[in-house]
Formats: C-alpha cells, sequence, structure tokens
C-alpha cells in the first residue's frame, strides 16, 4: 500500500496528468480566421466552402512539437469532380500538409510537400476514396518528431518516418502565422468534430 501511495505522490509532483483534448471549433472566429473562402457555421458544424480556390482557415492555436490532430467530417454533396480536404500542420521542423481525396479522379492521399513533391507522388502517396456524402468519416494526423502517421476510420492512410525537414507547405496554401494550424479545402464538406490532444508539452491558442 506504501508502495501504491509513493507512486501516486511521484506522479503528481512530476504534474503527469492525461492530456488536454483541445477543441479547435471553439476557437474559431470566423471573421478573424478565415483567409480565403465563404465558410459557415450551421448548427455547430462547420461547413466549407467548395469553389478549388484554396480556401481555408488559419485555426487560432500553435500545436506542441507531438500531437494528435482529429478531424470528423463528411461531404455537403457527392459530385463528379469531388475533391480534396487540405490540413496544414505544424511540425518541430516548420509546417506541411496532408491531402485526403485529392486531384478529383485520383483520390490521391499523401503528404503534400516531401522534397517538394506532391501528395500524389510521393512516397506517401496512397489512391482511395475516403470521404462521404452518406456518412462521417474519422481522420486522426499523428504528427511527431520522428514522422507523420495518418488513419481514416481506424485504418492506416500512411505512416511515413523521416527527417521532418524535408515536408514543407505549397506557398499558395500559407497563411501569416507559420506555426498555426490551416484547415483547407477544394470541396465541401461539413466538420463536426475537430479536436486536437497534445502528445509532448502543451499548446496555446494564439488569442
Amino acid at each position: 500500500m506504501k508502495a501504491v501511495l509513493l507512486l501516486i505522490l511521484l506522479a503528481l509532483d512530476s504534474g503527469w496528468r492525461r492530456p488536454v483534448e483541445v477543441d479547435l471549433l471553439k476557437l474559431l472566429d470566423l471573421k478573424k480566421d478565415v483567409i480565403a473562402g465563404e465558410w459557415a457555421f450551421e448548427e455547430g458544424k462547420l461547413v466549407t466552402p467548395g469553389n478549388w480556390r484554396n480556401d481555408r482557415v488559419q485555426v487560432p492555436y500553435e500545436p506542441p512539437a507531438e500531437y494528435d490532430l482529429t478531424v470528423v467530417l463528411r461531404r455537403k454533396e457527392e459530385t463528379p469532380q469531388s475533391e480534396s480536404l487540405n490540413l496544414g500542420l505544424p511540425t518541430a521542423a516548420g509546417r506541411t500538409m496532408v491531402i485526403l481525396d485529392g486531384w478529383s479522379d485520383e483520390e490521391a492521399a499523401g503528404i503534400h510537400l516531401i522534397d517538394s513533391k506532391g501528395a500524389n507522388e510521393n512516397e506517401t502517396t496512397t489512391r482511395e476514396k475516403r470521404l462521404f456524402a452518406d456518412r462521417e468519416t474519422t481522420v486522426v494526423c499523428r504528427v511527431r518528431k520522428t514522422g507523420l502517421a495518418v488513419l481514416a476510420d481506424g485504418k492506416s492512410v500512411f505512416d511515413w518516418k523521416g527527417d521532418l525537414k524535408r515536408l514543407t507547405i505549397p506557398p499558395t496554401w500559407a497563411t501569416p502565422n507559420a506555426r498555426a494550424l490551416v484547415l483547407g479545402c477544394c470541396d465541401r464538406f461539413v466538420i463536426s468534430r475537430l479536436t486536437l490532444s497534445p502528445v509532448s508539452g502543451p499548446g496555446k491558442p494564439t488569442r
């Protein structure tokens, strides 16, 4: 019993706490955070534009070096030219982007960019439709100092490990704060959840 109590006291003394999940949707102020496009909240859910013009929102939050980002979403409607979800992710070495269902019929997913190669032409590229109008998909991005992994409904999209300095984000998707998360799209989506769980150290809201 004494040993158990000692372990509890040591854990409390070292600041051992369960990471607090951050609800990023609640942080958004669309009048301040929209970089491009007409974004809206409908019944507490974020509805994205769909005009293929690099529409994006700068999320007012700077994550730590390691974290999990969770997005739950569905398409607003199915169209013959369904396009991508684009997530701008800060890393310990900079910022990069993850694309799902990109390049229309290619339905490409991957890191955008690795060594200046797009998500449809590098070692993380996969081709499979993952975002639908008739059901929600849960996307989890696991950002670590050793790499980046993405899952869709619990299934691996890719699990990349390497030098984070190889990863960048295209200038067309940039935002004023290079340490902030970016939510982007080239199609219409309804996002019901956007949360972040810190893994190493705390993140911070930017206002």
